[in-house]
């Protein structure tokens, strides 16, 4: 149907992805596809190769690389058999059983906060008994085992059924990229056609629950799969749809014949009402012993304990009993105790301040955070407080790079590429902030093996977050620090690299743009704001520099064009808005074909443009924007329409259909729009309908 020569063509490009994506579309005969991958074995391969790269997301291991490894010679009893007959006594399900048994039934490892899941589970996929115990049950059949770390600190994909099913896909993939055909027929057909010329469109949730379809669907019969998930409990869900988007979606995985499926997860009552049943271990119930060699091998280690211990015996004896009892089975809890301990003991302390340190101390693990922090040396505790809202505030959590240029207030100009280049500069990037975190947070923040600046666990993410310990925080920050301008700042010293501002491209300028919207209306950011706007929008026009076409147009890739101005309006960036509207024309221009503002600001980009601003603040900009003199009558260029439908009409439409983010939103929407041409309708009140009474108060 498609000639392969013609393909440059976007016409054709676009005929052939609406054909092969359309969904009545089927793929002819797997055996076909067999066939062609034995005989084009190379070319072949190399689609395989693309189509697998295109599932994989940036920050996919992060999470892995950042639970710590599991402390020597514990948590070996994983792996350690029961006796026969005495199975039913035991706190836990025997695992080794479990993996080797022919069942569909899941594994649930659970537990409390900080109670080690995380590092167990890593300790599990690390193993060299795993693969053994797990090919008793796949016999004959390819085994492959993959893994997804739930991270709700982490990006949408970290915390989301998409980025599971991605992860999934992609693993699998990987490992076994003869199953690329029949797991992605759309792509794998795309790229043969075209032989691989043409580009694959961008995935969407249909397709890659469709793709895991195909994948379940050759489980139990070319090959066996198994899943290990950790951090049900990270994902972004409402907890009253956990069941519906979370563990309903896992039953269909783990009821299929060939899956096997190990999840961890804190003890909430959503999982516990679903997984009870099933083979589980908890966490405190078993790790006491390795509690007790954890802390009696680290205190036995430092010189001015053992010199202790030979003194005091039975006392230095008793002080671990106490602290292991305290603990509670929260080994993180015990982990911070113990280097508290280490510190005292290594400067001379004697036992009766060893007692004293753990008598004060509280068992809760949130209590214990705002222990630590109490301990922090008054005049260092505001540029502890500004890494603390550094780490906060990020879009996601930030690389030791973004936060040493953060942490050390650089301007705008800094040749931070130059830096880089000198031998042993990004070591000792690392090393500083390192040391930074140390002693500025007591370890509330650390730094990853893979470069990555975090709480140190989500408790602590959580106890932070706590309204009253934010708020006793934001007091020691100073009045001219806003967290936001600063990640603004930092984003534009590391894009002056030519090579970086290449690869960043639109995801780029979006995370900026968050930024620069969340940056707080002050007189004193305000110039701020704008001076690094100014020099954000001066640098890419710069890189991306041709003759009367704007940078957005060459990093978005569309058809349209748009201003920076627009641009702001997009992601509702007021106070640049105010200080620039008196030069901008508020209208779009059809013969450059050029997005207006008014027209960014009600639609965004996208759907998770409307998302990641707040609908109260993106009626405000249109408000502003039309008290500012823009046209509500202008024409659309958002729509399908080339221009030809107004706004209202669309606005219109998107009432009737309800797309997101509702048709409140969009009510509201055409309320501004035309209020000047009859009177405002107000919507009764009702309870209900809260959110939406606000948005009607902001179109008054």
């Amino acid at each position: 149907m498609f000639s392969t020569s013609t393909l440059g063509g976007k016409s054709v490009h676009d005929q052939l992805v609406q054909y092969l994506w359309d969904e009545d579309w089927k793929p002819r005969n797997n055996a076909q596809t067999g066939e062609w991958l034995s005989k084009h074995r190379k070319e072949d391969w190399q689609f395989c190769h693309a189509i697998t790269e295109s599932l994989k997301f940036r920050d996919i291991r992060s999470r892995e690389d950042a639970i710590p490894e599991a402390y020597q010679q514990t948590f070996s009893w994983v792996f350690e058999r029961q006796v026969d007959g005495r199975e039913r006594s035991q706190p836990w399900s025997c695992f080794p059983t479990w993996l080797r048994d022919r069942t569909n039934e899941p594994y649930w490892i659970t537990g409390k906060p900080g109670s080690g899941k995380s590092t167990l589970l890593k300790f599990i996929l690390q193993h060299p008994q795993l693969r053994g115990e797990l090919e008793s049950w796949s016999g004959k059949l390819p085994l492959l085992t993959v893994s997804y770390y739930a991270w709700n600190a982490g990006s949408d994909w970290q915390k989301s059924r998409q980025g599971l099913i991605r992860t999934l896909l992609f693993q699998s993939l990987k490992l076994n990229p003869g199953l690329v055909p029949w797991v992605a027929p759309r792509r794998w057909s795309l790229l043969l056609i075209s032989r691989g010329v043409v580009e694959q469109p961008e995935w969407e949730m249909w397709e890659l629950e469709e793709s895991l379809r195909h994948l379940l669907g050759e489980c139990g019969k070319t090959m066996a799969l198994a899943l290990f998930i950790d951090g049900l409990d990270e994902f972004q869900v409402e907890p009253v749809r956990i069941k519906t988007q979370i563990l309903d979606p896992l039953r269909v995985i783990y009821s299929q014949q060939g899956t096997k499926v190990c999840m961890a997860s804190r003890e909430w009552s959503e999982f516990d009402d679903v997984l009870h049943r099933h083979p589980k271990l908890r966490m405190q119930d078993l790790t006491f012993p390795d509690m007790k060699h954890y802390a009696t091998s680290r205190m036995a280690a430092t010189r001015g304990f053992l010199e202790l211990q030979l003194i005091f015996p039975s006392e230095t004896e008793a002080l671990m009993q106490e602290l292991l009892e305290k603990a509670n089975g929260v080994f993180l809890w015990l982990t911070l105790v113990v280097k508290s301990l280490l510190h005292a003991a290594s400067q001379g302390r004697g036992l009766h301040h060893l007692q004293a340190l753990v008598n004060a101390l509280p068992s809760n693990i949130a209590d214990l955070y705002s222990s630590i922090w109490s301990s922090i040396e008054d005049d260092i505790v505001p540029d502890s407080s500004k890494l603390l809202a550094i780490v906060r505030a990020a879009h996601e959590p930030p690389d030791a790079l973004m936060v040493w240029l953060a942490d050390n207030s650089l301007p705008l100009t800094f040749d931070f590429e130059s830096v880089l280049a000198r031998d042993g500069a990004r070591s000792g990037i690392d090393d500083t902030v390192k040391r930074r975190l140390s002693s500025n947070t007591r370890g509330i923040l650390e730094m990853s093996s893979s470069g990555i600046v975090d709480f140190l666990h989500r408790t602590a993410r959580d106890w932070a977050a706590t309204p009253e310990v934010w708020a006793r925080i934001n007091l020691t920050i100073p009045q001219d620090f806003d967290p936001n301008l600063v990640h603004l700042r930092t984003n534009i010293i590391l894009k002056r690299s030519s090579a970086y501002l290449r690869l960043s491209g639109e995801g780029l300028t979006e995370r900026t743009m968050l930024y620069a919207s969340r940056v707080a209306d002050s007189t004193i950011n305000r110039p701020k704001l704008v001076s690094a706007l100014d020099a954000f929008d001066d640098m890419l026009q710069e890189a991306y520099d041709e003759e009367g076409v704007s940078w957005i147009t060459h990093i978005e890739g569309g058809v349209y064009e748009s201003t920076f101005f627009g641009l702001a309006a997009r992601f509702c960036v007021m106070p640049y808005l105010r200080h620039k509207v008196s030069d901008q024309s508020l209208t779009s221009s059809s013969s450059r074909k050029c997005i207006s503002p008014l027209e960014n600001a009600i639609f965004g980009k996208t759907d998770s443009h409307m998302d990641q601003v707040p609908l109260e603040k993106r009626l405000g900009t249109v408000k502003f924007l039309l008290d500012s003199g823009a046209p509500a009558d202008q024409a659309c260029l958002h729509w399908p329409s080339d221009g030809k439908i107004p706004i209202i009409n669309v606005v219109n439409s998107k009432i009737l259909s309800q797309e997101p983010p509702g048709s409140g939103y969009w009510t509201a929407i055409e309320c501004l729009l035309m209020r000047e041409q009859r009177p405002v309708p107000v919507p009764a009140p009702a309870p209900r309908l809260s959110r939406l009474r606000q948005l009607w108060r902001l179109c008054g």
